[in-house]
């Protein structure tokens, strides 16, 4: 009986341990999302301060 309680153990312990690796992968991935839609929003802002300077500039 000790031996059953004790492989139960493991076995939700193992699943709570697959549960936590598929959560972790999940946010990751949500961060690399975030990151890459934050990094492409900078490069636009980036470019359009680079016009607006050049505009600028060529005005005077």
């Amino acid at each position: 009986m000790n031996v059953n309680n004790g492989l139960s153990a493991i076995r939700r312990s193992k699943k709570t341990m697959e549960q936590i690796i598929h959560t972790t992968r999940i946010l990751i991935d949500n961060d690399v999302n975030k990151y890459e839609e934050l990094s492409k929003a900078l490069n636009n802002n980036n470019c359009n301060i680079v016009q607006l300077l050049y505009q600028r500039h060529h005005q005077q």
